[in-house]
């Protein structure tokens, strides 16, 4: 008797201990990484299949939540294609519109500032002035600077840039040759276009005897001067494609300013006119490139 009524009293001491027959909740610990009860089975089939001595023959697949869509991407987290787009593109296109609104506004103030300076040559003080300024410059320095702008006046030709695009070409820049040749051709029909419109007399037409003529007279009109035009719109944009260092971009538009200079040295053109030549020349690259530094 006294045997079982320890027993008893063991048997109550032990349902005393246990919460759940007292009536106390048990505090239970779920690990729920945030895609419901089917990770808590996938986790419990692999620990069921391990205790049992078998490895769980499917891939591991993480799921990544991205409202409204669970995405599986492997051990990847993307962000789905709804989400992100409309964020790209909000970065993207105001950028784009800027670079473009850059470019148009650049272009259109080289280009008015060329017509502003032939609209301001055809003036009667704009006229007294390009007269001064030519006659200092075409009067002549000597045989040496006459040996020296002879040779390079010609570097702003038309030919010259086709020349120079075949270079490239064989040596295998095609592209630099292309773009190039494309802009000093549009510089060229630009200018061309431009001394229909002006109509300005060159100047060993307006003054045959007050002039040093060293070449041969051509024979369209004066403003602007398409010789710097077609070689600062070539060095510019082939420049741009070929990747050249900025000394070396700038030492080519020197080029073309020197060779604007011979225009008006050898008799050909007045100072305002190769100045519109060189304003339309960077219009037109600017207009058909874009510098990327």
């Amino acid at each position: 008797m006294i045997a079982d009524h320890e027993a008893e009293d063991g048997r109550e001491h032990d349902h005393r201990d246990d919460p759940r027959s007292s009536g106390e909740e048990e505090e239970v610990h779920v690990h729920a990484p945030g895609v419901g009860d089917g990770e808590d089975d996938e986790q419990d089939h692999r620990d069921d299949g391990q205790h049992l001595g078998h490895a769980d023959p499917r891939p591991t697949t993480n799921l990544v939540v991205a409202r409204p869509f669970v995405v599986p991407v492997g051990s990847l987290c993307l962000v789905p294609p709804h989400r992100f787009l409309p964020v790209a593109a909000g970065a993207i296109v105001p950028y784009i519109i800027r670079r473009v609104v850059n470019r148009a506004v650049r272009v259109a103030g080289l280009a008015g500032a060329a017509l502003a300076t032939g609209l301001l040559a055809s003036t009667e003080l704009g006229e007294r002035i390009d007269l001064r300024l030519f006659r200092a410059v075409n009067r002549g320095h000597g045989p040496r600077f006459d040996r020296f702008f002879l040779g390079v006046t010609e570097l702003g030709s038309i030919w010259a840039a086709i020349g120079a695009a075949g270079v490239l070409a064989a040596g295998g820049r095609r592209r630099a040759a292309v773009r190039g040749l494309a802009a000093a051709s549009a510089a060229w029909l630009a200018g061309q276009g431009l001394k229909r419109l002006f109509d300005r007399p060159r100047p060993y037409v307006a003054d045959p005897e007050g002039v040093r003529l060293l070449v041969q007279p051509p024979r369209a009109t004066s403003w602007p001067s398409s010789h710097p035009a077609v070689l600062l719109a070539f060095v510019t944009v082939a420049g741009r494609e070929l990747g050249l260092p900025s000394f070396a971009r700038t030492a080519l538009r020197g080029l073309s300013a020197t060779v604007g200079i011979s225009r008006t040295y050898v008799g050909v053109h007045y100072p305002a006119d190769v100045v519109g030549g060189l304003l339309l020349g960077r219009a037109v690259a600017d207009a058909l490139s874009e510098d990327a530094r």
